[in-house]
């Protein structure tokens, strides 16, 4: 038996064995089989969409997470998240 590997949103990995529950769920942003639970976060609450190893959370122009719960392929993300950005003096 295999334990689940698909990822929870702020929980880790499933870890069931001959888990049912995660063996066909698609990612919510372009139709690939889903590895995890989109993690990030939005007043206070987690998104958990399911999500690809090559999809995330869109973020908005000033680097925070989209409030409506938007996701592309990380190569088409057009704006840097917050906290990557250097600030100027």
């Amino acid at each position: 038996m295999t334990a689940c590997t698909f990822t929870l949103a702020w929980i880790g990995e499933c870890g069931r064995e001959d888990c049912t529950a995660h063996a066909n769920v698609e990612c919510s942003c372009c139709g690939a089989p889903a590895t995890h639970e989109c993690a990030e976060t939005y007043s206070g609450f987690v998104c958990g969409s399911p999500l690809c190893g090559d999809c995330e959370h869109q973020l908005t122009a000033d680097g925070t997470n989209a409030p409506a719960l938007m996701h592309c392929r990380k190569s088409d993300q057009t704006h840097t998240p917050w906290w990557k950005r250097q600030e100027t003096a």
